[in-house]
């Protein structure tokens, strides 16, 4: 499952599920693109958070996102690939 997010709902959607992927990106970034497509392919026993980091840039700052895409996984970081 892959649901958007904000700033304002990432809260309750991050104390609805117990397993959790964040997924930070860039829309117009094609790495990005191409990481989704994957997540939804082999990704489905646990809820993909999708996170666009231009609108939520206080969920950016709390998990010290630098690069895109950066995959999050239970607040641990999992992935992080710098976009070249």
């Amino acid at each position: 499952m892959l649901l958007h997010t904000s700033d304002q709902s990432f809260d309750q959607l991050n104390e609805t599920f117990a397993l959790k992927c964040m997924f930070f990106y860039l829309p117009g970034c094609m790495i990005c693109k191409l990481l989704e497509q994957y997540l939804l392919e082999v990704v489905q026993e646990i809820v993909v958070i999708k996170i666009d980091v231009i609108y939520c840039p206080q969920l950016v700052s709390n998990f010290c996102v630098t690069e895109v895409p950066t995959i999050v996984y239970n607040d641990h970081r999992l992935i992080g690939l710098q976009n070249q």
